[in-house]
């Protein structure tokens, strides 16, 4: 994913995610950005009983700011399983 002229790597945003306690699953996207000079923008689609607040702190542990993810996707575990 290009961010600003910045390689960001899906596969370590997904790592680092798939680290935080209460992550079940995790899909890394890139989609345009309405600012041109941005490019491409990420998007993350997770498992887990968390918020996005708690998921982009525990991020900033590892992250860079521009490689933590901008959208959001959360879906809530199946706790029938």
């Amino acid at each position: 994913i290009n961010v600003a002229g910045r390689k960001v790597s899906p596969a370590r945003i997904r790592r680092e995610l798939l680290g935080i306690e209460g992550v079940e699953e995790v899909m890394i996207n890139k989609s345009p950005s309405p600012d041109f000079e941005r490019y491409e923008e990420i998007s993350a689609t997770v498992t887990t009983a968390l918020d996005k607040s708690a998921l982009r702190e525990a991020l900033r542990k590892s992250l860079e700011g521009w490689e933590i993810p901008r959208h959001w996707i959360l879906i809530k575990p199946d706790q029938s399983r």
